[in-house]
Formats: C-alpha cells, structure tokens, sequence
C-alpha cells in the first residue's frame, strides 16, 4: 500500500473518531507491535469485492467502554456488555466504510464481528497484513489493521 494511501486512512480515521465522538485521536509514533493488552477488544469488518480483505479495530475494554457511553449517551459505569459490543462493532463498521472508499469498486462490507479476550484472534487465511496504523485516544492504544486478502 502506498504511502499516500496509508495517510489518507490515517486522516479518514482521525476524522472519524472527531466528527462521530467528538474526542481525538493522534496517531502513535511508536506502532503498537502485537495484540494490545491486557483487556483485548477486536472488531472486524470483510471487505469483498473488486478488492477482497478485512478491516480489524483492536483496543483495550476500557476504551471501548468509553466510545460505547459517548455514542450511547450514558455513564461509563451505567454501560452494558452488549452496549460495549454494538458500539465497537458500529464504530469498526464505520472505520471499514472509510477504508473501503479508497479501495477499488465495487465493494461490500460485511456485517461486524467483535470478539473480546487476549486469546480470542480473527484470523482471514490466505491474508496478509496491507497496513497497520496505531493511534491514541485519550492516553489508550488502539490499533487498525487492514488485511489483504491473496488471490
């Protein structure tokens, strides 16, 4: 993936995180190498199409747990499991809806996947990592991965 391209989903990411939470998020300097710890949480979206890949969010509970009160309007103490879950995966969808806009067309996006724990991985055989871009939010990691798939 170009250098270019990688900057446009940065800026696309970045954007996305200000207009829908209202809270901003830096790209970190250093990448986050791995799965982020200690209280993983993965949303993934499936890109098909002209372009085939998948889009992963990795973050930590505490920060999903965060993005779900602001997008559900509440207390961070008054937040659900589900709710947690419903707000990761929307915000994933969203983040693989930007992504996908850069990529050839036509494309669909499938519905999201969350998965919760540091053992529990999404894997896409025969895929390989396009790119990998780590940011801050409010002093808490998060990670997007960009998976292409090999024809």
């Amino acid at each position: 993936m170009s250098e270019l391209a990688t900057s446009k989903m940065m800026e696309a990411i970045e954007s996305l995180w200000s207009r829908m939470l209202g809270i901003e998020a830096r790209p970190n300097a250093s990448l986050v190498v791995g799965r982020l710890r200690p209280s993983l949480m993965t949303g993934c979206v499936q890109i098909s199409g002209a372009w085939r890949g998948a889009v992963m969010v990795e973050c930590s509970g505490g920060l999903a747990r965060r993005v779900a009160a602001i997008l559900f309007g509440a207390d961070v103490r008054e937040i659900s499991n589900d709710q947690i879950n419903d707000a990761l995966g929307e915000l994933t969808n969203m983040i693989g809806g930007n992504i996908m806009a850069l990529l050839p067309e036509p494309s669909q996006l499938s519905m999201p996947a969350v998965s919760e724990g540091a053992d529990a991985l999404f894997h896409s055989p025969g895929s390989r990592p396009m790119a990998q871009m780590s940011f801050l939010c409010e002093g808490k990691p998060f990670q997007i991965t960009v998976l292409e798939s090999q024809p």
